[in-house]
């Protein structure tokens, strides 16, 4: 009688345990889409798809944890560096005497959510999970496209020129998704019929063009010569045909107008902003961010309080600074900065010696990191847990092709 009690306990752990990978793989997926799918909360609003199912994890984990025998997976050294930041943005709240708490919450949530994903990241399954974050990215585009031809009011508009992007999306913020999105596909490419990549490829690029976002068009320029590199070396021919066809489609896609005039525009001046130094008000919102900490020793020590910015330093433009790094030193000190800083450097390590699409995945997380808001992004402490299961793991499994 006890053997038989025991085994039905240990399958309903496992049944568990498959439950919480279940909902992880979807969470994956949501985090490169989560705008796209919203649900109608009374009282709150729109809550995206992603939140909800990170609260479902995180709330059938803790039911796992409690009543079974799970142990947590030892990564010590990573949950010092979770436990680290969480200190250090407590510890600027207290010394500037006020917070964003959205914000801080925001953070809280996600040093939990990166514990639970690292239980559920392994070299085994890594491909696979990639692979639904690249399909995310995939519903992402297909919304914009599909919102910018026929429902515009699935879109967010910029005022003024247009600036198209899946409802709910920050334009930038969506093309690097859509970039690393990109990215993921092409590491699963063995699990991809080929002319389904492709389509993939071409409505991800046309998403970003639409979206007139310089970062991510110049990011996609960088990844799109990766993807003819790693195509070419199966099939010579594949490297002059697509660079024919891919001009060829550009330039009717301008002529028969299924590219706005405004996103030719603003993508045809990169050239000129990046010769005249101008980032669209970025390096106003650095410099002015640089003074603020210079001004005075105890800013550069604990910063100015989580979410506070906007408050504390008189940009002109009422804006965050656009990089990781000085939004991490204003809402956590120098602690907490170093401990970013820590975290992408292994990140980097461990993604370098992965391979070639891996080195890129990096690149992009770097790119994102210099010129947007991701401090809170759901895609790049994804990517952090991504970095420390690896640098203690080992190599990805079923992408040795790549190296």
């Amino acid at each position: 009688m006890r053997s038989i009690f025991l085994n039905k306990l240990a399958f309903g752990e496992l049944n568990i345990r498959a439950l919480c990978s279940f909902i992880f793989v979807i969470y994956v997926f949501t985090i490169s889409c989560e705008m796209v799918f919203t649900i109608s909360v009374p009282g709150l609003g729109s809550v995206s798809l992603s939140r909800l199912t990170a609260l479902a994890l995180l709330v059938v984990f803790i039911l796992y944890f409690m009543n079974s025998n799970m142990k947590v997976v030892n990564y010590s050294w990573n949950y010092i560096w979770l436990l680290g930041l969480v200190l250090s943005y407590f510890i600027s709240c207290l010394m500037a005497g006020e917070m964003d708490i959205v914000k801080l919450s925001t953070y809280l949530s996600l040093v939990l959510i990166t514990f639970v994903s690292m239980q559920f990241i392994h070299p085994v399954n890594l491909n696979l999970i990639l692979l639904f974050y690249g399909l995310g990215g995939v519903v992402t585009a297909f919304g914009t496209v599909l919102g910018f031809h026929f429902w515009p009011e699935l879109l967010t508009v910029d005022a003024g020129y247009g600036r198209v992007s899946a409802f709910g999306f920050d334009k930038n913020d969506m093309t690097m998704i859509l970039n690393l999105s990109m990215l993921c596909l092409l590491l699963s490419f063995s699990r991809l019929n080929k002319i389904v990549f492709l389509t993939f490829w071409v409505l991800i690029a046309y998403a970003i063009i639409l979206s007139a976002s310089k970062t991510g068009f110049i990011t996609l320029m960088l990844n799109s010569i990766l993807i003819v590199f790693i195509l070419s070396r199966r099939n010579i021919i594949f490297l002059p045909v697509s660079v024919f066809v891919s001009i060829l489609a550009l330039y009717l896609t301008i002529e028969s107008g299924l590219l706005p005039e405004y996103s030719v525009n603003r993508l045809m001046s990169i050239a000129g902003s990046i010769s005249s130094g101008d980032y669209t008000g970025r390096e106003v919102l650095w410099s002015k961010a640089i003074e603020y900490f210079f001004s005075d020793i105890f800013n550069i020590l604990f910063g100015g309080g989580v979410g506070l910015f906007r408050q504390a330093v008189d940009t002109g433009m009422n804006m965050n600074p656009h990089n990781v790094f000085l939004s991490t030193l204003f809402d956590g000190g120098i602690f907490a900065l170093i401990l970013i800083m820590w975290a992408i450097l292994i990140m980097g390590i461990t993604f370098f010696k992965q391979g070639l699409i891996f080195v890129f995945i990096f690149l992009n997380i770097c790119i994102s990191a210099m010129m947007l808001n991701w401090e809170i992004s759901k895609t790049l402490w994804f990517f952090f847990a991504v970095g420390f299961v690896l640098n203690k793991s080992g190599a990805v499994e079923d992408c040795t092709y790549y190296k």
